[in-house]
Formats: structure tokens, sequence, C-alpha cells
């Protein structure tokens, strides 16, 4: 089973020896996200051969195990107490999952269909998905800003203490509480 992708295998002993030789990151970065890509067509290739051979069961076990290498190599990371790298890759995975599916989505089907079929149930998942997503990456900044900001304290006098707000509740209707 010969791919065009066989030829940048070439770039995993480069990128092992661009690391090895201290030579500057970027280049090892590159070296090896190139090493990556048919690494990863020949590990899809071979799951795919043993799930042929020992069937669909044991086929989707390896493609589910292999392909969450990802998160076992997260683990690692944050053992090793390297919080960016596991946030910066939950960032990559969740933004390379939803924003080019959908967007390619949409594309193909304008480009191949005069009048575009859209089913509204999927495209409202994806949409909905990517709104999530947003948020999740707005709130938690948003709320680091905002707290980091010149000027403000958790004192600050503009917010009601703890107190205040045990006045306030005494002071509530029944039916409010």
């Amino acid at each position: 089973m010969f791919s065009w992708l066989n030829g940048l295998l070439v770039f995993v002993p480069v990128g092992l020896w661009a690391f090895l030789s201290d030579k500057a990151p970027l280049v090892v970065f590159i070296t090896n996200g190139i090493a990556i890509v048919p690494l990863s067509s020949l590990l899809t290739a071979a799951t795919e051969m043993i799930a042929e051979d020992a069937g669909d069961t044991v086929g989707a076990l390896l493609n589910i195990t292999l392909g969450n290498l990802v998160e076992l190599i997260l683990f690692v990371a944050l053992k090793h107490k390297q919080v960016h790298v596991v946030q910066a890759s939950i960032l990559g995975s969740m933004l390379v999952n939803l924003l080019p599916i959908l967007g390619a989505a949409l594309c193909v089907n304008g480009v191949t269909h005069e009048d575009p079929v859209l089913n509204a149930v999927e495209t409202q998942l994806l949409s909905c998905l990517l709104l999530v997503s947003v948020f999740v990456l707005l709130i938690p900044v948003s709320t680091i800003h905002s707290l980091h900001s010149p000027g403000f304290k958790l004192t600050d006098p503009r917010l009601p203490s703890i107190p205040h707000w045990t006045r306030l509740q005494g002071q509530m209707p029944r039916n409010y509480e």
C-alpha cells in the first residue's frame, strides 16, 4: 500500500535529528509536524488492515484506543504540570473539530448543488456546538480579564458584601426565596 504521504517519512529522522542537535524550536516543530502526517496515515491503514482480519469489534476497539493517543499524551503533559500544553491542545481540538467541519460542509454543499439542501437538525446541532465552544472559551477569559483589570479589587466598595446579601435575603418575600 503505497501513498505519496509515505515520501514524507523522510521527516521522521530529520525531526529527530533537529531535536537532538538543538536546532531552532521552529525547525523542530515544523519537521516533526510534517513527520506526524505520514505516521498518522500509516496508523490508520494498519488499524484498517487489522480490522479486516480480526473483525469489526476489534477494529473499532483499536480505532478508539489509537484515536485517543492525544488524550494519553495530554494526561502525561498534565502529570508533568504542563497545563498550557493541555489548554492549547483542547482549544485546538475544539476549533479543528467545529470550525472547518461546519465550514467545509457548507462550502461543499453550496458548490455541488445549485439549490443547497441542508439538514436543519444537523446544521443547528453544529451551530449550537460552535456557540457553546465560543462561550466555553469566552467566559473564563473574560472573567480572568475582569478580575485582573487595573483598579479592580475583590473588596471593591461598589460590590455588595456578604452581610449585605444576607440582609437582602431576610427582606425578600417568602415566594422569592
